[in-house]
């Protein structure tokens, strides 16, 4: 069925009255965002403009009212153009973002990346004067300060060796205890100063000795205990006998000099002992020679 011609004319109105609805509202629009400074809301206005004058022209000439001819495709292919234009404008400028927040994101991947490097080179210096100081401690635990030689707990663990080494090959060792004669009097005669330099060099004289192996510590006040690895009581009496000798030749506190001496206990490693046991001997021997006079070794 056919359409009556009036409602066809009705139809193109509407159409007319949509389209200047339509271009006006997207004007309206393009106004407000010029006035707010938009990108690319300039040239979008000129174009929505040169179109919306193309549908005007377009409405008129339908209506009589002019002659110019049907140009609104023109005016489509403008606004599309002004379009186009904004949209690889806009585009361009995103790449271009995009490329100068990719260059700053590498740049700060590289610098998280140095100081990441720095932090492990800081954290390892760190640990490293960490571990030298915890060597520095323990060895400052070990060693007697005044005449930096082992104390008892730096001589525990090369006794706890040589135990070890005897239950495993039944290699002997022997320990030597000595003692300074009268040390009470050379402090009050001389003075604790002096005293101390009689122990200070009594180790230097010590350490002159014994061998590379053997290991000397300060037991307590004027006691020394020398650990003797692979050595019977006969090789320690020896041993012992030519320290208290050197001892005794040894002149302290030049020109105003005096002599000092010393009593030693020694005692050879057996199948049934402990240090408690071995020690006892030792100590045991020590008292023995001073009961006898001093300077003295005894076993």
């Amino acid at each position: 069925m056919l359409i009556p011609t009036r409602y066809i004319g009705y139809s193109l109105d509407i159409f007319q009255f949509i389209s200047i609805a339509i271009m006006a509202y997207a004007l309206s629009r393009l106004i407000v965002a010029v006035c707010r400074k938009r990108i690319g809301a300039s040239l979008m206005l000129l174009g929505c403009l040169f179109a919306s004058a193309f549908v005007v022209n377009d409405i008129l000439y339908a209506s009589g009212v002019i002659s110019t001819g049907r140009f609104f495709s023109v005016g489509i292919v403008g606004f599309i153009m002004c379009q186009s234009y904004v949209a690889n404008n806009r585009f361009s400028r995103l790449i271009a973002s995009n490329e100068i927040l990719t260059n700053q994101l590498q740049e700060r991947n590289a610098d998280l990346e140095k100081m990441s490097e720095l932090l492990e080179t800081k954290v390892e210096q760190r640990t490293q004067q960490l571990k030298r100081a915890n060597k520095e401690l323990i060895a400052q635990a070990e060693v007697d300060q005044l005449t930096t030689t082992l104390n008892r707990q730096g001589l525990q663990q090369h006794l706890q060796v040589a135990f070890e080494r005897y239950r495993r090959t039944k290699e002997v060792f022997s320990l030597v205890l000595l003692d300074y004669d009268h040390f009470k009097d050379v402090n009050d005669t001389y003075g604790h100063d002096v005293g101390d330099i009689v122990l200070v060099s009594g180790v230097d004289i010590i350490k002159g000795c014994i061998r590379e192996q053997d290991r000397l510590a300060r037991w307590g006040g004027e006691e020394f205990l020398i650990l003797l690895p692979d050595t019977d009581l006969q090789g320690a009496q020896a041993i012992a006998n030519k320290l208290r000798q050197t001892i005794q030749e040894h002149t302290i506190g030049q020109p105003n000099g005096f002599q000092v001496t010393v009593t030693g206990g020694i005692a050879e490693i057996q199948a049934e002992d402990t240090f408690e046991t071995l020690f006892k001997r030792a100590d045991t021997a020590l008292y023995k020679g001073k009961n006898a006079g001093r300077n003295h070794i005894c076993s």
